[in-house]
């Protein structure tokens, strides 16, 4: 189960009461931008990325437990 409270595009807490994770209890900020642009997220959209991306990068050998910032751009 999920818990949450999101003021616009900021999680104020995102916790997984079944494995234990909180990732920084102060809130996980997602943002989106195209071309420069940036979108407006809505609730769904902010947990899907923060749970995918957070999940996928936490995964990785040599992450740090204790994270700060992960930034990702994609170029075509």
């Amino acid at each position: 189960m999920l818990r949450r409270i999101i003021r616009g595009n900021k999680i104020e807490k995102l916790f997984y009461p079944s494995n234990g994770l909180n990732f920084r209890g102060d809130g996980v900020d997602v943002k989106l931008s195209v071309d420069g642009e940036e979108i407006d997220l809505n609730e769904f959209v902010v947990k899907i990325l923060s749970g995918a991306i957070v999940g996928a990068v936490t995964s990785l050998r040599g992450i740090k437990k204790d994270w700060k910032e992960i930034e990702i751009r994609v170029k075509k």
